[in-house]
């Protein structure tokens, strides 16, 4: 398995985006892959104006079809979203 640093100085960010935020996966730079499932990718990347690192999960359009993937996605959402209001470092 092949290693490699990540920087002792990884800013946190804030959560706080605005709704005139205009973010996407061009505001990104992708590292490398992470890990991969069924589902899709997820790829440790750095946010291009600020640098600070993230994990983003790139799923398949395909796969999401299925309305048992679509309900299981938007939970893992959810929990995600319940973590971060709560102050949890997810």
């Amino acid at each position: 398995m092949q290693t490699f640093d990540i920087p002792s100085s990884i800013a946190l960010p804030s959560y706080e985006f605005t709704e005139s935020a205009d973010i996407g996966l061009d505001s990104f730079e992708l590292i490398r892959c992470i890990g991969y499932g069924a589902y899709g990718q997820v790829w440790l990347c750095e946010k291009k104006d600020s640098k600070v690192l993230y994990a983003i999960k790139i799923l398949n359009k395909a796969q999401l079809a299925r309305p048992s993937t679509l309900k299981r996605t938007i939970r893992e959402r959810e929990l995600l979203e319940v973590g971060i209001t709560l102050g949890y470092d997810v």
